[in-house]
């Protein structure tokens, strides 16, 4: 599990962790708390973890993720894209600017460097992702 809060400085503590499962025959990385300029460095480590564990099959679980700036909807958008990850789990404001993000900028593969391109997955929130 990664969690990295902001510099004190700033007097925003915001939170992002990150859970690595093993569901059977795919993995599953939970991302819950925010996801914003503070926390981007660990998403993209932890994405880049989950993606070379889980190369073929991985599910991004942001099901318990409270805010998601564009920035990082973009990242996880573009990991799920070109690693062929599901995405799961994206409900209220979080969902939202998944939408929008994804409406604007439909191949925001710039924001991802690892794997080739792939088709687009994305699981409705309303599927559960077997643990």
């Amino acid at each position: 599990m990664g969690a990295v809060q902001a510099s004190p400085r700033t007097r925003v503590r915001a939170t992002l962790s990150a859970v690595h499962r093993d569901g059977g025959p795919r993995g599953v990385l939970e991302l819950s708390g925010e996801a914003d300029i503070a926390t981007m460095t660990l998403l993209r480590v932890e994405l880049d973890r989950a993606v070379r564990r889980h190369p073929e099959h991985l599910v991004v679980d942001v099901s318990t993720l409270r805010f998601c700036d564009v920035r990082c909807a973009r990242l996880i958008l573009s990991a799920c894209r070109t690693t062929g990850a599901s995405l799961t789990g994206a409900s209220g404001t979080v969902q939202r600017v998944l939408e929008l993000v994804r409406s604007i900028d439909p191949s925001s593969d710039s924001a991802w460097v690892p794997g080739p391109s792939v088709p687009d997955v994305f699981v409705a929130a309303s599927q559960p992702v077997a643990h």
